[in-house]
């Protein structure tokens, strides 16, 4: 699914962000997500550069790991 309407609640992204999900109806939250955000690291005195970055939610894919859809078999 493409969804241009998609928005994370962080202040730094400055581009793109992004989502995935599981395939299955029982899980409604985002497995990992993420983004673009440019001249974050300019914040911590280094020179600013493009940088696209991604978190996961381990918790939650450890424990449904066996329930998710997207292996296929």
């Amino acid at each position: 699914m493409f969804d241009v309407t998609l928005m994370r609640g962080l202040d730094y992204y400055t581009g793109m962000v992004f989502e995935f999900f599981d395939n299955s109806p029982e899980n409604t939250r985002a497995l990992f997500g993420g983004g673009r955000y440019d001249g974050l690291v300019g914040l911590f005195g280094v020179e600013p550069i493009s940088t696209v970055g991604v978190g996961t939610w381990v918790r939650r894919l450890w424990s449904n790991f066996w329930k998710f859809t997207w292996f296929v078999a």
